[in-house]
């Protein structure tokens, strides 16, 4: 009998699930270097938008909300956050979108995981779909694919 693969945990990844993705450094320093098997143990989060600036559609982003990650590593809520990519780049989230609009960091787009030449591993993803006001550069510019790290400040 055949069992479908769930989106969420059991499709082939383009990279191995245990490798460190993400570095969370809290506001003291601390490293927490974390996998995709540690990022999806919590909760999924699903939110609908398009990479801005580039040529994309619309499309469902699955992801774990930057609330519930700070959560399960017991890290406060902080006034910023400072979102780096794989080339360098770099942009400030004030904690006020996490109040506002609950951005996630997403693994998966329509439900396949992301690679480094498809602007993966992770993206800071906001949900556009729901929020016609964040179609603006200041927040176009948090959108920050190919994350690699995020700094508490």
């Amino acid at each position: 009998m055949a069992v479908p693969l769930s989106s969420h945990g059991l499709a082939d990844t383009p990279y191995p699930r245990d490798m460190p993705i993400l570095t969370l450094v809290s506001a003291e320093g601390a490293r927490h270097h974390l996998s995709l098997d540690m990022l999806e143990v919590l909760p999924l989060r699903t939110v609908e938008g398009r990479l801005p600036n580039v040529s994309d559609t619309t499309a469902l982003w699955q992801g774990v909300s930057l609330r519930v990650l700070l959560a399960h590593y017991d890290l406060p809520l902080p006034s910023r956050f400072k979102a780096s990519a794989l080339n360098g780049y770099s942009d400030i989230i004030p904690v006020q979108d996490i109040d506002d609009y609950d951005p996630i960091v997403a693994y998966q787009r329509k439900g396949e995981y992301l690679s480094i030449s498809e602007l993966g591993p992770l993206v800071i993803m906001y949900p556009y779909g729901d929020h016609p006001e964040l179609s603006v550069s200041q927040y176009h510019s948090r959108t920050v694919w190919q994350l690699n790290e995020l700094y508490l400040k």
